[in-house]
């Protein structure tokens, strides 16, 4: 039987610092602001998260910066079930 092998891509969360213009982010990734850390629904570049028209279409917001234990607890939780 061959052997058969197939790409899946992105399949976790990673982490990508401070957002940057002009950087390729992909599906999972997670980025910061000042204010708010994200997670991209989808590739994009230069879809700067909680600024660009239509950012909404590319990230999602994940939790404010400064948030409570609980509050990154809940927004995890909620991550990981739109994940599944």
């Amino acid at each position: 039987m061959p052997n058969r092998t197939k790409t899946l891509g992105v399949v976790s969360p990673i982490g990508r610092g401070q957002w940057a213009a002009n950087t390729t982010y992909w599906k999972l990734n997670i980025v910061t602001t000042e204010e708010w850390a994200y997670i991209a629904k989808k590739n994009n570049v230069n879809y700067q998260p909680g600024v660009t028209p239509n950012w909404e279409e590319c990230w999602m917001p994940l939790v404010r910066n400064g948030a409570s234990k609980a509050e990154i607890d809940a927004a995890l939780a909620a991550a990981q079930a739109a994940l599944e």
